[in-house]
């Protein structure tokens, strides 16, 4: 059997950083580096230098991050079990996509599938609200 072609688009460098601070606002990500916080767990675990950076970019703790970052079963039980302010799996795909996004430098171009191209960019133009990937009651913004 032929795999059928994926459709992939190119997001515009301007939609793209307009999406990222979008979602770092939605996401309740300061401008300044607070590792005791997490968009994922309540109890945040950043220790490496290069786990800052990325706490920095994605709003995600360390320990949240090395589970999120990786697509294989093991690790998403094991973020289903750590990541408690997510709301399931699909809340954990989206995360796992912002972190491939966010390896995209500011005014970089990324490519990616047509329907998450199509998305950040409704996000980035105010077409779409950011989606809403919290377990109940765990929204940063309302509390």
């Amino acid at each position: 059997m032929v795999p059928h072609p994926v459709s992939v688009m190119a997001v515009p460098p301007a939609a793209l950083d307009t999406y990222k601070d979008r979602m770092r606002a939605h996401f309740a990500i300061p401008s300044t580096l607070n590792t005791s916080l997490c968009v994922a767990c309540h109890a945040a675990s950043t220790t490496s230098e290069a786990g800052r950076r990325e706490h920095a970019k994605t709003g995600l703790c360390e320990a949240c991050w090395d589970l999120l970052a990786v697509d294989d079963p093991q690790s998403r039980a094991a973020a289903a079990a750590r990541c408690a302010r997510l709301g399931g799996p699909a809340a954990q795909e989206y995360m796992f996509q912002w972190i491939g996004i966010n390896r995209v430098a500011r005014g970089g171009r990324l490519t990616c599938e047509l329907p998450m191209a199509r998305h950040i960019i409704a996000v980035a133009t105010g077409m779409e609200a950011p989606p809403n990937v919290w377990a109940p009651g765990q929204d940063p913004q309302r509390g």
